[in-house]
């Protein structure tokens, strides 16, 4: 079967499903965990760094329609990136940690909602770029090692990084804001293996699905969609797995 067949049964497996007659997923905000989560995220825009100089943007995928998509331009480390993001609220995130405790039996477990919030933190601040450019230390990413902290640009498609169409990805010097904006949305020449925001690894989501290890193109959309479905009902299909790799 064809993965891009998989995902709408992806979705029904790790989230619920709306079926005629089927009660309402039940309200987790009077949980231990989404009380718990909301305490250890505290303010997380301070984290998401890239969310500066923000304006409405509208983008060429329509995937993205209703979405208040972001147009950042922003600075760090003595460079300019421009970045595209859909970054979560942390309401949103405490829906989506108690919601991912719940589907492994742990809906008042406290220290799952801890472990999910580090989790993420951890990998990336709960920033999700829709495309375009993060700045980060080196050392914090794929780069060579021999950067160390310097700051240098990684390039995202769809909340999973990339390496951009000409070349941008690690880059140390400065991309002029023009370029930046027109590389954002050109296809990538390769895709990378993160899910952001809810960390998983490209190859445990197949061994989690039980399926092959998606394309380039299928795992983008998975990443995607999933984000966009977070968003909606407050159930990261993504974190759901998460959780069930780390309890079941």
């Amino acid at each position: 079967m064809r993965l891009s067949l998989l995902l709408p049964l992806f979705l029904c497996l790790v989230a619920s499903c709306e079926r005629p007659g089927r009660p309402p997923p039940p309200d987790v905000t009077d949980s231990a965990t989404y009380a718990t989560a909301t305490r250890a995220l505290g303010d997380i825009r301070p984290g998401q760094y890239v969310a500066r100089n923000c304006a409405e943007a509208d983008i060429p995928d329509p995937a993205y329609d209703g979405f208040d998509v972001r147009r950042c331009v922003y600075e760090a480390g003595g460079l300019t990136g421009v970045v595209y993001v859909l970054n979560p609220a942390a309401k949103d995130v405490a829906l989506w940690v108690a919601n991912a405790c719940r589907s492994v039996g742990r809906p008042e477990d406290e220290s799952c909602a801890r472990r999910l919030v580090e989790h993420m933190r951890n990998s990336n601040s709960f920033i999700f770029p829709v495309a375009g450019d993060v700045l980060e230390p080196a050392s914090s990413t794929g780069c060579s090692r021999s950067l160390g902290r310097r700051m240098v640009h990684v390039y995202f498609r769809d909340g999973v990084t990339i390496q951009s169409e000409r070349g941008f990805y690690c880059r140390t010097g400065p991309i002029p804001v023009a370029e930046a904006d027109a590389e954002a949305f050109r296809p990538p020449a390769k895709v990378y293996n993160i899910a952001r925001v809810a960390a998983l690894h490209r190859q445990d989501y197949a061994r989690a699905m039980g399926v092959p290890v998606p394309t380039d193109d299928a795992w983008r959309r998975i990443v995607r969609d999933s984000h966009l479905r977070a968003l909606r009902t407050g159930t990261n299909p993504l974190l759901n797995i998460v959780a069930r790799m780390k309890y079941l």
